[in-house]
């Protein structure tokens, strides 16, 4: 018993504690994910669905046929698509390929996304344990970012959840710029690290290096010397030349991307930035930061007039904010927590976009987003709102200083008095249920639950492509077809290339390939268009049989089984009955196939 209380006083037995209260808090926000870990991913029908793509196509590709994980031909078949600008979340991906192997790929999935959560939290612990230097409101602070409404609105975002490791880099560069400071040997070993802190972040999502990029200015800016001698200019170019160390190192290690997409680039143009003028789509207003999401369980339908068209999260959460300007006043005279002040104004003030609005009034339109878009590589951040995720973290850490405050106040009014013991624990347990009841988000998930007519699919001799219907091809803001593309995560199981598909990034000329087909452009909306004669020339037909190589087609009359507002659910397909009709008409009169399988949820054809 003695040896056992022991391990939990040394630093491991710390950090497990640490690490079982995280993962507690994400089990009990996400159930009950933990009841169907295997059958249900916890993410929505459109961009969770291509999330849990990834995954598997990253040990399709690496341990499959042998296909270049860079560039996939089962999506938008026969063209194929690059993948160098799509959102595969890279080492988190191949930390899922063991446990694909072990449990499945929808476990897997889950199995990440949780511990995104633990690794995010412990992480953030360091830094904020850094400047707090108290062990509770630095664990407060952590859980603020970890659990914030901003991670739990992507959790259909795989790499958007790859917060690990931005409290790391930063951690690192400050205790690269107190080395510096202190006179010692080891300031550039910090600087390395953090480059490769930065590369790591980026093989997940380039989202996060830019805005780590960015910070990085704003902290050798926010450290000009406020005295006038050579030493603290020299101090001040020695932590230019520290973050431009990280910054080789970055390069040095990310350049098979960077080189990959500097060739994409040229050979398809720049199809990974928004135009400018669509930036306010995505960005947010002042007010956005103090409404809950429309995905929160306890105030989802209560603010919902307060949002606006905007579709991104940027909710800090009151009780963080009303924790940190009570830290701003009670440590006003601290370097620190200005540090941190600064920052969550600055990138909020990014998160805002172009324009910059007060409750749906534009106040200006030259908001500091403006220069972002004209600085080369920095402006692929083409989702304003994401700037926000900076905010937050600075916010959290404020918020730690404001728990320490609130702790030592507490601490000075108990003394001496019976409850004494019980005034810290008491606050920390409803400073929890706030984060519980602010966070706890109206979790979605979804069935990746493949309909048998897929196993028969995969082990059918007759070689060929998959048409599934409802049919849409979708790269980010450009839509074709029918906007349902959770019919990508049925190739898990058949294996074989797809017509269409779901990429974060992808030419738009792949996207208007079923306009241009006739064929396609009626399987795409059998709704609305009639079979043209071309549909009924032979040789029409003959093309594409010859180009596409369609050897199945299966409709779905349902949707997956969805998780969603506390009930499990099954939303009827866009293919109406009348739809079906013609469809069936069309594939067995003119493309010659044959009904092969039907039930309530699919109707199948293959090629006679």
């Amino acid at each position: 018993m003695g040896s056992r209380l022991n391990f939990f006083k040394s630093t491991a037995g710390r950090w497990a504690v640490l690490a079982l209260a995280y993962l507690a808090m994400a089990l009990v926000m996400t159930y009950p994910l933990a009841l169907h870990l295997g059958s249900f991913a916890a993410a929505g029908l459109e961009d969770g669905a291509m999330s849990v793509w990834n995954l598997w196509w990253l040990k399709f590709s690496l341990f499959g046929p042998g296909e270049n994980f860079l560039y996939t031909g089962y999506l938008f078949y026969p063209e194929g698509a690059s993948l160098t600008f799509h959102s595969i979340p890279k080492l988190l991906g191949l930390a899922s390929i063991p446990l694909q192997y072990l449990v499945g790929v929808t476990a897997a999935y889950n199995i990440v996304v949780l511990l995104t959560f633990v690794l995010t939290g412990l992480a953030t612990y360091l830094l904020a344990f850094h400047f707090l230097g108290e062990r509770l409101p630095a664990f407060l602070a952590s859980a603020f970012f970890a659990f914030s409404a901003i991670r739990w609105d992507h959790l259909g975002h795989l790499q958007l959840l790859a917060t690990i490791l931005i409290p790391v880099y930063i951690l690192l560069i400050i205790r690269g710029k107190e080395s510096l400071a202190g006179g010692g040997g080891r300031p550039w070993i910090y600087f390395s690290l953090a480059g490769l802190a930065l590369a790591m972040t980026a093989y997940d999502t380039e989202y996060y290096a830019v805005l780590l990029i960015i910070f990085s200015g704003f902290y050798f800016l926010f450290n000009i010397p406020l005295e006038r001698s050579p030493a603290a200019f020299r101090r001040w170019g020695l932590l230019l030349l520290g973050i431009m160390a990280s910054g080789a190192v970055f390069v040095a290690l990310f350049s098979p991307m960077l080189l990959a997409a500097a060739g994409e680039r040229a050979a398809r143009g720049d199809y990974f930035s928004f135009p400018a003028s669509w930036a306010h789509l995505y960005a947010r207003e002042f007010l956005s930061f103090f409404v809950p999401s429309q995905h929160s369980e306890f105030f989802g339908s209560a603010f919902s007039r307060f949002r606006g068209r905007n579709i991104e999260n940027t909710f800090l959460g009151w009780l963080p904010v009303l924790l940190a300007i009570g830290a701003a006043w009670r440590f006003r005279r601290q370097r620190g927590l200005w540090l941190w002040a600064m920052a969550a104004v600055m990138f909020a003030l990014l998160a805002l976009g172009p324009n910059l609005s007060f409750g749906h009034r534009i106040i200006t339109h030259y908001g500091p987003y403006l220069i972002i878009t004209k600085i080369p590589i920095i402006n692929t951040v083409r989702v304003p709102a994401r700037f926000s995720i900076i905010t937050m973290l600075a916010v959290a850490i404020l918020a730690g200083y404001g728990a320490s405050a609130l702790f030592g106040y507490l601490r000075r009014r108990s003394r001496d008095r019976n409850w004494a013991g019980l005034a810290v624990p008491a606050a920390t347990a409803l400073l929890l249920l706030g984060i519980f009841i602010e966070y706890k988000p109206l979790l979605q998930m979804t069935s990746t639950t493949a309909p048998p007519v897929y196993s028969e699919i995969a082990a059918s001799e007759q070689p060929g492509s998959v048409i599934t219907l409802p049919l849409g091809w979708e790269a980010g803001a450009h839509v074709t077809g029918i906007e349902r593309t959770y019919t990508q995560l049925f190739q898990l199981a058949h294996q074989r290339p797809m017509v269409g598909g779901m990429l974060a990034r992808a030419p738009k000329e792949l996207l208007f390939e079923g306009l241009y087909t006739p064929v396609l452009a009626f399987l795409a909306n059998p709704v609305d268009l009639e079979p043209s004669e071309l549909d009924r020339d032979p040789e029409a037909i003959a093309r594409f049989r010859e180009r596409y190589r369609v050897s199945f087609i299966v409709a779905h009359k349902t949707s997956p089984e969805v998780y969603y507002n506390r009930a499990f659910l099954r939303f009827p397909s866009e293919l109406t009955p009348e739809a079906l009709e013609r469809v069936d008409a069309f594939v067995t009169g003119y493309l010659d196939m044959e009904k092969f399988a039907e039930t309530d949820e699919i109707v199948a054809y293959r090629r006679r």
